[in-house]
């Protein structure tokens, strides 16, 4: 299990959801949220789908994506969190 997990918020379908919490307490773990705000952190969210989406549960062609980031249109009108431990 990775110790960064990432996480979009499709709020286009959905404006009434608004992500308000900055932490969340799952067992003895506590998680701690941070919306993505520079290149570097979107970056991140991309190469993390390509890697599930395509390397490892392949439901996308990797050759499709010949920058190693899977993004979608979806990704305009999303906002993006990253989780850690």
């Amino acid at each position: 299990m990775c110790d960064v997990l990432l996480l979009s918020a499709q709020l286009a379908d959905a404006p009434q959801l608004k992500f308000k919490a900055d932490r969340l307490c799952w067992g003895e773990r506590m998680y701690y949220f941070k919306e993505a705000q520079t290149q570097n952190e979107f970056q991140k969210f991309y190469r993390l789908r390509y890697k599930i989406y395509c390397l490892d549960e392949k439901w996308l062609n990797a050759s499709d994506y010949p920058d190693k980031q899977e993004k979608d249109f979806y990704d305009e009108h999303s906002e993006h969190y990253h989780c850690v431990k």
